[in-house]
Parts: structure tokens; sequence; C-alpha cells
């Protein structure tokens, strides 16, 4: 499966890593142009409008280029003016895009609802009124939704768990503040998770949009990514599997991964042991050096001797028997067993001791 959320999360963060510092600045040169054109024009509207939707656009370019791997340049943040043709084109599909979210909106109950799920419908417009010059602004908005279809679930959970996180983390940050010893220190902490939080949040919540519609753009592109990113997780895991062999108290937290991220038709992690001697683990082809060689020492295994029947026969032998002294015998809670009865005497002069006349035999004739 390619173009999932955990996929443009990881290219996302890869990429805000490769650029970090200039996708920050560009970023927020962009919101403080917004903020001084919007606070020049707030009389009137009408004029800010244009130069903020144009600026969002080009800023979305950005965004597309660095998903790319593009070089960018400060002077790409005003590509959107570089022409009147490119200027009307684009900020009239990003018009026509807000008036439709809007008319969407006004819907009774259901509007706000709607409007949002048209929202992300459009969410590929800029991306492709900045790319795509060939295609109208009326038909942006059509191509957009062709794009999302199917992805305006993922879309809506990528910003959606981003969200959770912050609000989890800023109500705990709020909470401790309240301690009090220790809730100025939790003051700054919350000062500072919303300057970070405005700073890299939009770079990186555009770079998955952008990166959504580059997935969406080019699927096999997307797929290959995927199967890249899947290897690349199964080779670092498997090579933490094995240095588990050598290093037991730095590899053992990644033992339980191998089954977990093996990919089908790749090598699996080498034994610890071939021939009886011990065999490095590798990473890529090339051999791991050993940080701390552990000795493998051998397992004690316990040896099992059966008896012999000579031993059984004494072990048997030493057992008493309890009939022998006429002693009372208890098998398993049952109720006692009498001893056994002495033998009677065969002789015909025997005496009948008290068994009674009755059943005393008549004494044979002579």
């Amino acid at each position: 499966m390619y173009n999932t959320v955990s996929q443009n999360y990881r290219s996302a963060w890869k990429v805000l890593r490769a650029a970090f510092w200039p996708l920050i600045g560009i970023s927020l040169l962009a919101e403080l142009i917004s903020m001084l054109v919007g606070g020049a024009c707030v009389a009137v509207p009408i004029i800010a409008a244009p130069i903020v939707v144009a600026l969002s656009a080009a800023l979305s370019a950005i965004y597309l280029k660095s998903a790319r791997r593009l070089p960018f340049e400060t002077a790409d943040l005003f590509s959107a003016f570089s022409s009147w043709n490119t200027a009307t084109h684009v900020i009239g599909g990003m018009l026509w895009r807000m008036l439709w979210v809007f008319i969407w909106g006004l819907i009774p109950i259901a509007g706000p609802v709607i409007a949002v799920i048209k929202s992300y419908e459009y969410a590929f417009t800029p991306f492709i009124l900045m790319t795509r010059p060939e295609i109208s602004a009326t038909e942006a908005l059509k191509e957009s939704k062709k794009l999302t279809f199917g992805l305006k679930g993922r879309m809506f959970l990528a910003e959606f768990i981003i969200g959770i996180i912050l609000s989890a983390i800023f109500i705990i940050s709020i909470v401790f503040a309240l301690i009090p010893i220790i809730g100025s220190l939790f003051l700054l902490l919350i000062l500072a998770l919303i300057i970070v939080t405005a700073a890299v949040l939009p770079v990186f919540s555009g770079l998955v949009a952008a990166f959504f519609y580059e997935n969406a753009v080019n699927p096999a592109a997307a797929q290959a990514e995927a199967q890249a990113q899947a290897q690349a997780r199964a080779q670092y895991y498997s090579s933490r599997y094995q240095q588990y062999y050598q290093n037991p108290q730095q590899g053992q937290y990644y033992q339980g991964y191998q089954q977990q991220w093996q990919q089908p038709g790749q090598p699996g992690p080498i034994p610890p042991t071939q021939g009886g001697t011990q065999v490095p683990p590798t990473q890529g082809g090339e051999p791991i050096p050993p940080t701390q060689t552990a000795p493998v020492q051998p397992e004690p295994q316990t040896v099992y001797t059966a008896p012999t029947p000579q031993t059984v026969s004494e072990t048997v032998a030493d057992v008493p028997d309890p009939y022998a002294s006429g002693q009372t015998v208890m098998l398993n809670g049952a109720p006692p067993i009498p001893p056994a009865p002495p033998a009677a005497d065969a002789s015909d002069n025997a005496p009948q001791g008290d068994v009674p006349p009755a059943l005393q035999e008549p004494p044979a004739e002579e």
C-alpha cells in the first residue's frame, strides 16, 4: 500500500531535516508578508485577498519542489506574480476554490461538515494551478476532485493526528503549570511549544500535502518509495538484530523486530555461529565493527542417565511390604484394608476355634 499517512510523514520529515532552515525561513517570510498586507489593507480586503492567496499558492509550489528534491529560491515565493496571465490564472483559481467552499458551507445543518469535506477535495488546487498552466482555473477544482478520490480520509487523518498530539502536549503542560513551585518552568515550555508549532507545523503540513499530491500524480514513484522505505526499515532492524549476537546489551531491544520487518525475498539475520565460528553482522554488505565484544559462553546442559535393571531391582527390593508386618494399608483415602487372615490348617484334627457350632463341620463318620 502506498500514499499512506505514515509514508508521507516519513518523507516529509526527511525533506524537512535536509532543508530545515531554508524551508522555515521562507515559510516565516510568507507569513510575515501576508500579515503586513492584511494589516495594511484591512479596510480594503479586496486588495489583500488576491495577494495572500497568490503567496499561499506559491508557497505550496515550493513545498512541491522540495518533495521532488528540486532546489528553490526566495524568488519562487513571488512566482505567482511573474506575469499577468500567471497572476490571473492562480489568483482566479484560488478565489474560485474559496467561493465554492463558502457556498457549500451555507447548506443548513450539514453545511460545515460538507465544507470541510470539500476543502480536502479541493486541496490539490494550488499545486495544479502552479505546475499545470494548461488547466483552467475552473477545471483545476475538477482535477483536484479526481486526484483526491480515496485520499480525503487519509489527508484528514494526517492533520488530525498532529492536532491530537499537540493538544495533548499543551493540556499536560497547562496542568503542570498550575503547580506552585515548578509552574513557571512549564509556562516557559508552553511558550516554546507555541513558537515551535507556529514555525514548524505549517511547513510539515505543507510537505505532507505536497507528498500526497506527488504520490497521487505519480503512483509508480510512490510505490517505489514505499518499497524503498520498507526495505530500509527491514535492513535497519535486521542489522540491529544481528548486532545482538556481538553486543547483547545494545541489541536485545531489537530482537523482537526481525519477524516484523522481514520482507519477502530479503535475507534474514545471519546465525550467531557457523561451523563453531562466530560470524560478524553486516550492513549493506560491509561488516559492522563491534563496539563491545561479549564472550559467547555455552549454556550448561543436564545429562540424564537411565537407571540400570540392577538399580531398579535393588530400589524395589528396598521398599517394605506392609502386608508382611500385618499393618493397616491406606490406598488414596479408601477404607483400610484389614490384614490377611492366617491360612487354615488342613489337618482334620485342627481346632475350630471360635467358630459358632452351627457353622462347625460335623465329625467324619468312622
